[in-house]
């Protein structure tokens, strides 16, 4: 069963992309590929939400990589172009002078002790930073041009609030999890960093979501995601369960896992089970 699962995921079976997660090995926002018979048919898929708005539409691209790709870059630059007119131009730090909050999270992100961290987490901290960094909070300044020797915890908690209004508590959590992180780091490199202004900020916490899902909950789910065009992510599901493994480990999963000839395949854990 081991190996059976293990090769789902590999060669004559879809191909995580970025569409369904993070990282996308076409190198093109939304390119995916599917083996159909004996061809690789590559599709755009747009974001969900876009496409129950019926805004954007999957489009399959048919079986030329070159051209699927061109047209996938197209349609990718219309729906820049759709977000900046529905949000405006996303906002970025400018500069990023020593001793403001956005030079902390920097040199946080050039530390040693980020390097510690696994590669997805990564991605999120810096996604939560830039994020969070923009946000106008005080005197019509962007939260990361301020001094790090300004932020009190009140000044901590408007992001906190903004991210539960947008994301929910879980996210807005994890956001704060992050900008802790940076200033516990920072308080061991800047002497004016007295104290962590992101801790203790009263969070509140969903109620736990780890069950055990029976059979027909996640043929269901299976079902569901290859309904709505993302038959990787049925895969993944599947996978887990059957190697009962974190989505994480099993998303970060590389060929070379893989031993064909020996039907062994092999998982970095990224924190113990």
């Amino acid at each position: 069963m081991w190996a059976s699962a293990f090769a789902l995921f590999l060669p004559g079976a879809e191909s995580l992309t970025e569409s369904d997660m993070r990282r996308n090995k076409y190198g093109v926002r939304g390119l995916s590929g599917v083996r159909l018979k004996r061809s690789l048919v590559y599709f755009w898929a747009p974001p969900i939400s876009l496409q129950k708005a019926g805004i954007f539409k999957h489009k399959t691209l048919g079986t030329d990589f070159e051209i699927a790709a061109a047209e996938a870059r197209d349609r990718n630059t219309k729906l820049e172009a759709h977000r900046v007119a529905i949000n405006g131009v996303r906002s970025t730090l400018t500069t990023i002078e020593s001793g403001t909050v956005g030079h902390l999270v920097r040199q946080f992100e050039a530390s040693p002790r980020y390097a510690r961290y696994s590669e997805r987490t990564r991605q999120d901290y810096s996604w939560m930073y830039r994020s969070i960094e923009v946000q106008t909070l005080d005197r019509d300044q962007m939260f990361g041009e301020m001094m790090t020797s300004e932020i009190t915890r009140q000044l901590a908690y408007a992001p906190y609030e903004k991210n539960v209004l947008l994301r929910g508590h879980d996210s807005a959590n994890k956001a704060m999890c992050a900008w802790s992180s940076a200033f516990r780091h920072g308080m061991l490199r800047f002497s004016e960093i007295k104290f962590n202004p992101f801790s203790d900020l009263d969070k509140v916490s969903s109620p736990p979501r780890r069950q055990r899902w029976t059979d027909e909950q996640i043929n269901a789910f299976m079902k569901t995601a290859k309904t709505l065009g993302y038959p990787s992510i049925a895969r993944c599901a599947l996978l887990c369960m059957e190697l009962m493994q974190r989505p994480g480990d099993i998303l970060s999963l590389k060929w070379g896992a893989y031993q064909e000839a020996d039907g062994v395949g092999h998982i970095r854990q990224t924190r113990p089970a």
